[in-house]
């Protein structure tokens, strides 16, 4: 992953909870990469529970968010609103199931 920026700036990865990812490690939703002094947060469309997979794990935590038995956080919500229409849906429910049988 570190191979996509062309800097010569230090680059950092680290999951959610602040450890450094091994480099064969899962990029997911909620990692951040720093690159010199700037941090971003990776958002994967899809990937809702922040493994780096779109997967059967993500079509239940979004269900289960749709349902109202859990709560996503704001960078999950946007890795769940696969159509990008500021709602999570069962049209995001569809798109993360289809992702995950063409895959």
């Amino acid at each position: 992953f570190k191979n996509l920026f062309e800097t010569t700036a230090p680059i950092l990865i680290t999951d959610r909870d602040g450890n450094e990812l091994e480099a064969d490690g899962y990029v997911g939703t909620g990692c951040t990469v720093t690159i010199g002094t700037d941090v971003l947060t990776v958002v994967v469309s899809g990937d809702a529970d922040g493994d780096g997979l779109v997967n059967i794990f993500d079509l239940v935590r979004v269900k289960n968010a749709i349902l109202g038995r859990t709560s996503l956080s704001d960078v999950e919500k946007e890795a769940a609103d696969r159509n990008q229409d500021g709602i999570i849906n069962i049209f995001d429910l569809l798109e993360i199931k289809l992702a995950i049988l063409e895959a």
